[in-house]
């Protein structure tokens, strides 16, 4: 059997949350810097519930019941223990498998590091009307913007779905499903950032929640090619029957 370290899409990870653990409060970093204290959060009104898919997969399901400020469920890690997930102008790579619900906001996010027009970067999908989207975005105190980013449409409610994203320079390649698809807009270098990662709502954890199922993100201090992220898809798509 291959060596976790020795799988070529796991040479320069640095997070892996493939939830084994089925519903504790903690979820352990499967990637080789073991951040320790991923934590599953409920504010309040949301709950987190963990079924098995077909495949025999159990994985998280973030229940949402509204927009409020206690209305959803997230992750978190603590700022000083995730550094190494603070990106400027490096490049780097967030992947994420999820089944998509209709939300009560227009805006859910995936994962990001961030404070809103100041620093970090943040990975997000829209619905405004029916017309989906991912958007990666980067926050700046300085430069030209007090944001920058770029989009891509044609996502989807309700059906398993791989989101990947390859930040390098300017640019980041969007891939649904291990291909890619076209996107608009370009980067400056975020300001260098010392929140918390959070998984599923805003940086300040009380709005934008994420509602629906979601599998194994995971964050490469590396931009994953093409070829990394068909590899990837065609290895775990069995999992979810796409």
């Amino acid at each position: 059997m291959i060596g976790y370290d020795n799988i070529p899409e796991n040479e320069n990870i640095l997070l892996d949350l493939p939830f084994y653990e089925g519903g504790k409060i903690v979820t352990r970093d499967q990637a080789k810097p073991h951040h320790d204290g991923v934590n599953f959060q409920d504010p309040g009104g949301g709950s987190f519930s963990f079924a098995a898919e077909a495949s025999g997969l159990t994985v998280p399901e973030f229940v949402t019941v509204g927009g409020g400020g206690t209305d959803g469920v997230y992750l978190d890690l603590d700022d000083a223990l995730c550094a190494d997930l603070d990106f400027t102008a490096g490049d780097y790579s967030l992947g994420v498998w999820v089944n998509w619900a209709v939300g009560a906001t227009s805006s859910s996010i995936v994962m990001g590091r961030y404070v809103l027009n100041n620093n970090g970067w943040e990975l997000y999908l829209t619905d405004y009307g029916g017309n989906l989207s991912l958007t990666l975005r980067h926050h700046h105190s300085g430069g030209f913007s007090e944001r920058t980013g770029n989009f891509s449409l044609g996502w989807a409610h309700n059906v398993w779905t791989l989101i990947g994203v390859s930040r390098s320079g300017a640019d980041a390649a969007h891939f649904r499903n291990g291909a890619v698809v076209p996107t608009t807009g370009s980067f400056e270098d975020p300001e260098t950032c010392s929140q918390d990662l959070v998984i599923g709502c805003r940086y300040t954890k009380n709005a934008d929640w994420f509602k629906g199922k979601m599998w194994r993100p995971r964050i490469w201090n590396e931009a994953l090619t093409a070829i990394d992220w068909f590899n990837i898809f065609d290895k775990e798509r069995d999992l979810f029957g796409v």
